[in-house]
């Protein structure tokens, strides 16, 4: 602890042992610390010996229309990362789990701002996932429906919409425009 210089009026907030910074080939062995003053990454040699403290003040994280400049972003295809936005510059640090990182958002975004930390509802987020995966499905689904189009192949799937103009429920064959009963409107399926 007395490696990290704290001030006496400085308390450790969150921490994270396993975090990447610079070049991600020497892996995520770094510890990340965020205080109420600041953000310690404790840069660690290959069998954890402290080799430095590098020290980033909150006060220098820049708050553009009210926002914390801190954000999820992503080194390569897989490697998540924090990055933040400082007066002076940036820095990435690199994470396993994209929800270490949300944490932190919402760690730091408190801290910095003075406003309570808003529980997030774990729950909120399976459906958005779901929600997102059921975006993915539609694309899919809608790109099968063009190849066999274009090849010629007609559907015979029933889709359910509601007409745009009157709201009624109409029953249709996929890619087929049929004439709303009610109101004589066009719909394609």
């Amino acid at each position: 602890m007395d490696k990290l210089k704290l001030n006496p009026d400085e308390a450790i907030i969150l921490r994270n042992e396993e975090v990447g910074y610079g070049n991600t080939i020497l892996g995520k062995h770094n510890e990340l610390i965020l205080t109420n003053q600041a953000i310690l990454l404790v840069k660690k040699g290959m069998f954890g010996k402290t080799k430095d403290v590098l020290r980033f003040p909150l006060s220098g994280i820049r708050i553009v229309n009210g926002q914390v400049q801190a954000f999820m972003g992503k080194k390569d295809l897989v490697t998540p990362s924090l990055d933040l936005y400082f007066e002076s510059g940036s820095e990435r640090f690199f994470f396993t789990w994209e929800n270490d990182i949300q944490e932190w958002i919402d760690h730091i975004t408190s801290v910095v701002t003075g406003k309570p930390l808003v529980p997030r509802d774990e729950n909120a987020e399976f459906f958005e996932d779901i929600a997102k995966l059921a975006g993915i499905a539609d694309t899919v689904s809608d790109s099968i429906f063009k190849v066999k189009d274009a090849l010629g192949i007609k559907s015979n799937e029933e889709v359910v919409k509601q007409c745009s103009s009157c709201g009624a429920s109409l029953t249709g064959i996929r890619g087929e425009v049929s004439e709303c009963p009610c109101c004589g409107s066009y719909i394609k399926f």
